[in-house]
């Protein structure tokens, strides 16, 4: 399936509310389109679960880690749509300065990420 179709559809918009953005061949992506996948997108959330409620809810498609979508998908609340067109992401990343003293603040940080990841199925 081609992108295209998406602008006819409403779009869970995640912060800042910007819509669905394809990461196969550039040139075949859609443009940014502001609040949706098209113009008609009305819901914004700040959290990457809630957006996979609204979805299950039919409140439009949304863009999501798989890990949070791991349950709908395993139940059939939601459907997975142009998996061509999204990257395989193995993992999280996180840079930090190695060193033989890591400050408090980042190793409580670390180990919150770690456990939120295992949490959503990503770890």
């Amino acid at each position: 399936m081609h992108p295209s179709p998406l602008r006819r559809w409403r779009a869970v918009c995640v912060g800042t509310g910007k819509g669905w953005r394809g990461a196969a061949d550039p040139a075949r992506r859609p443009a940014d389109t502001g609040r949706t996948a098209a113009d008609g997108g009305q819901l914004t959330l700040g959290e990457q679960p809630l957006m996979v409620e609204a979805a299950a809810a039919g409140l439009g498609i949304a863009l999501v880690f798989e890990g949070y979508a791991a349950t709908a998908l395993a139940d059939g609340r939601v459907t997975r749509i142009l998996a061509d067109w999204c990257p395989a992401m193995p993992g999280l990343h996180l840079y930090y300065p190695s060193g033989r003293h890591l400050p408090l603040a980042m190793r409580l940080w670390i180990d919150h990420l770690r456990a939120a990841l295992e949490t959503c199925g990503d770890g």
